[in-house]
């Protein structure tokens, strides 16, 4: 799989790095550690809260003071009051975690448009009617598998506008791409064949790349097979052809980025299960095909930021902030997590297209609808089949 277009990246980047520098905003809320009072944002008491026993612990380690914590308060109160949004880290949250779940719709479409192949079985022409005589018998194939599934980044931009940022004209749909190698053995005394696809990238191995990226990572690794049985092989002058389809794939990955000021990070994993049926024919060289799929996923996906307040809020050297920050009243890290089990991710698909078979080159074009959430994809392969 390639990596989200960089504007996609640069976008989160911003939303989860440096967004952070506005996270303080009215109205405030009074909490109570070990005795002592502060007055903190009541947008970040969720967060605080979580971090309550670390925060009284602190307090009791430096001895601090009710004028320790007054100061404390004065500096965070300064720095929130100069901005305009009420509650721009609940926003920002919110904002992403609804865009983890666009993540969680998306990939299970990706991986479906790996290891697509035009003929519902290579090896199909050995069976049937014909007996193999107009069509060369296909024992293995392999080559290079390109695909693209509609990413919806709306809720995003309207976290941005909500926030205050100037998105411009910023696409609210972009695409999500995927590139793999894969290959399918045929060659059985019945009619079946197996498939399998593989994928990996890590941008810190490619030093060049490493560098260019400046602080910012990729990583990713997919793979995933099926297997095909033919109950209905080479019928016809046009070589009809439905296979039964079992598969799954799982895909892995993250993305990291940082800056001095803080360091985002987006981590996720799926895997994909899946039933279905695929018919095909050949016309001279073409072979149009049809077939349908319903997906069985599971989806796990996280975020964390890692601030650096006291550049964040442009207050280095500031005594109070420094002591917020060690005693985690400004807390160090936020997250946010989405776990989709596969009982709620039951969806069903249809996709077909068009080969193109020549001597032992393969063309597929292909196109899939997802019903329940509403994506379209599309794939295109180019294979070598002996």
């Amino acid at each position: 799989m390639l990596k989200t277009p960089f504007r996609l990246l640069s976008l989160i980047a911003f939303m989860l790095a440096i967004n952070t520098s506005i996270l303080f905003a009215v109205p405030t809320t009074t909490m109570t550690f070990n005795g002592l009072t502060i007055d903190v944002p009541t947008d970040l008491v969720s967060i605080i809260e979580e971090n309550r026993a670390q925060i009284e612990q602190a307090l009791q380690d430096n001895s601090v003071t009710q004028d320790k914590i007054n100061s404390i308060q004065t500096a965070m109160l300064d720095a929130y009051s100069k901005l305009d949004v009420s509650n721009p880290y609940t926003t920002t949250t919110e904002g992403i975690d609804d865009f983890m779940e666009v993540l969680k719709d998306v990939f299970p479409n990706t991986q479906m448009q790996q290891n697509v192949w035009a003929e519902s079985l290579i090896s199909y022409n050995k069976f049937g009617d014909s007996k193999g005589k107009d069509v060369k018998y296909k024992k293995f194939g392999g080559g290079i598998n390109t695909g693209v599934s509609r990413l919806d980044i709306g809720c995003l931009l309207d976290t941005a506008n909500a926030l205050g940022m100037d998105v411009g004209d910023f696409p609210r749909t972009l695409v999500m791409p995927t590139i793999a190698v894969d290959a399918r053995v045929g060659m059985f005394p019945i009619p079946l064949d197996f498939g399998l696809n593989f994928c990996t990238f890590d941008t810190t191995a490619i030093s060049a790349l490493d560098d260019a990226l400046d602080g910012s990572s990729f990583n990713f690794l997919s793979i995933g097979g099926d297997v095909r049985y033919a109950f209905i092989v080479n019928k016809t002058d046009y070589h009809l052809t439905v296979s039964a389809i079992a598969g799954g794939a799982y895909n892995k990955g993250g993305v990291t980025i940082s800056d001095d000021s803080a360091k985002a990070k987006l981590d996720f994993n799926t895997a994909t299960f899946y039933i279905g049926a695929q018919a095909s024919a050949k016309m001279l060289v073409f072979v149009p095909f049809v077939g349908t799929r319903l997906l069985f996923g599971r989806s796990s996906i996280s975020w964390s930021v890692d601030a650096n307040w006291d550049k964040i809020l442009d207050k280095s050297g500031d005594e109070s902030i420094a002591n917020a920050i060690n005693w985690n009243i400004l807390p160090k890290r936020f997250s946010g997590k989405l776990n989709s089990p596969f009982a709620k991710n039951i969806r069903p698909q249809m996709y077909g297209g068009i080969g193109l078979d020549v001597a032992i080159v393969s063309l597929t074009l292909s196109g899939c609808y997802d019903f329940i959430y509403n994506i379209p994809s599309a794939a295109f392969s180019m294979r070598l089949v002996f």
